[in-house]
């Protein structure tokens, strides 16, 4: 697989910035190219996942997600979520 763009999590008191701790990974793929998005993981873990997946853009293509370990339960949301606006 061809990663187009990687999501981050967002930083929670700021949500239009990458959490601090993969700042600097989503700056490397930024500079290499990649999309970047962020994904509003307290909404997911609260079971919103539109709000979650709210800023990833739709027709992001295939993505790699870079962020906190989710359950499995919290994977198949994002999944899910991501699959109806054409993110593999």
């Amino acid at each position: 697989m061809i990663v187009d763009t990687f999501i981050f999590p967002a930083d929670m008191l700021n949500p239009s910035k990458v959490d601090e701790h993969f700042a600097p990974e989503a700056e490397a793929a930024a500079a290499l190219g990649f999309g970047v998005a962020l994904l509003d993981d307290e909404s997911l873990r609260q079971g919103d996942v539109e709000k979650a997946v709210a800023k990833i853009p739709a027709g992001a293509g295939d993505a790699f997600y870079r962020g906190w370990m989710l359950s499995s339960a919290e994977y198949a949301s994002l999944v899910g979520a991501l699959s109806s606006r054409d993110v593999s």
